[in-house]
């Protein structure tokens, strides 16, 4: 058996989010084909308690904070670890691709899964630029969208050969349609109550004041808004809130290490993002059984089924939103049928294995290794 590939993962952080959760799953699934040495800039290393004990991996310790040298620092230390395969993740481990060209290895992974709310609306030219220069030095760029995959080819001018799409993927077994009735009274959750449920980070980008403004619009009776996740907008969106009740009803769970039996407690699931790409939650809520309202930025329309596209809604379009929701809230049958629908096309298209299979091809071609 050959010895096991060392991989130097670089993540602004590793934060129990959508790319780390990602990341943490390809770790499961390479095993012992490979050990895992993890910078988290940020130092915040909740993922690795999605890493099975199996696993073997180290943290290492970042550079300081806003340090002007990091590049250096990360040339330095990849001639130390001498990895098989550097791994950075999105614009904040940028610093990282920089070091790799100074240390003049071009064994180097590069996954873009979205923007932050400072780009959410448009591109920075410096960053458009930079990511031109350093990105062409790497061995592949991972793009899970099509929009990701496009911007890749037209805005960064990367080859085409050295774009690689690859559409994140879902568990199927671990989320699927069940029970939700204990989740809901451990929530205080009434059984016959409508849930329309987000699952996600609470961040400024993904706009969940307007969800909760058009839960108000749409006056629905005993409704209750569900938030499954923590962020920094979260004492913000309580605010909001309060201000809005009693028209809206809003539960907060907090962070929660397994999202997959809160699906199980919803009855729409609901996303009001300015940015997305091919979000996760989205994945988990449509293999879960949900039907969705969203909005249709990223690759989100093109994950959905036709029927789904009635509700897809422009960024900020309260009444759209209020209304879409209104009329799932009305039709049990369309919402069960979409349910269905959404659940079959994450089997069909999004599943799990796929995924895995298609980065460990990647990371043994970047790494030069066969099999």
């Amino acid at each position: 058996m050959s010895s096991p590939l060392h991989f130097l993962h670089v993540f602004p952080s590793f934060c129990a989010a959508g790319s780390q959760t990602r990341a943490a799953a390809i770790m499961n699934h390479l095993g012992e084909e490979a050990r895992h040495s993890i910078v988290a800039l940020d130092g915040n290393l909740d993922a690795l308690r999605k890493i099975e004990a199996a696993v073997r991996r180290d943290a290492v310790e970042p550079p300081r904070r806003g340090s002007k040298s990091a590049p250096l620092f990360f040339a330095r230390l990849i001639r130390s670890l001498k990895p098989d395969l550097l791994l950075t993740y999105n614009w904040g481990a940028i610093e990282a691709v920089a070091g790799a060209v100074l240390a003049g290895e071009k064994r180097v992974v590069h996954a873009e899964d979205g923007f932050g709310p400072d780009e959410a609306v448009g591109l920075k030219r410096r960053r458009v630029w930079t990511r031109r220069i350093l990105l062409r030095r790497t061995f592949a760029v991972a793009a899970p969208s099509r929009t990701l995959e496009r911007i890749a080819l037209e805005e960064y001018r990367l080859p085409q050969d050295k774009v690689r799409y690859i559409p994140n993927g879902v568990d199927t077994a671990r989320f699927a349609r069940r029970c939700g009735a204990e989740v809901r009274r451990r929530l205080g959750i009434g059984e016959k109550s409508l849930v329309i449920g987000y699952a996600g980070r609470l961040s400024a980008e993904k706009n969940l004041g307007l969800l909760l403004a058009a839960v108000a619009a749409a006056g629905l009776e005993d409704s209750v808004a569900l938030f499954v996740g923590d962020g920094a907008a979260r004492y913000e969106l309580e605010s909001i809130a309060r201000g809005l009740a009693p028209a809206v009803r809003a539960v907060f769970t907090g962070h929660v290490e397994d999202t997959a039996p809160y699906y199980n407690a919803m009855d729409i699931f609901a996303l009001s993002s300015r940015t997305e790409q091919m979000p996760l939650s989205l994945l988990e809520a449509m293999a879960s059984g949900l039907p969705a309202v969203v909005t249709g930025v990223g690759d989100i329309p093109l994950m959905l089924c036709a029927r789904q596209q009635a509700f897809v809604l422009n960024p900020g379009d309260e009444a759209g939103y209020a209304a879409a929701l209104k009329r799932l809230a009305e039709d049990g049958e369309l919402r069960a049928a979409l349910g269905v629908e959404n659940r079959r096309r994450v089997e069909r298209e999004y599943a799990l294995e796929g995924m895995l299979a298609a980065y460990r091809r990647l990371y043994w071609e970047a790494a030069g290794r066969r099999g």
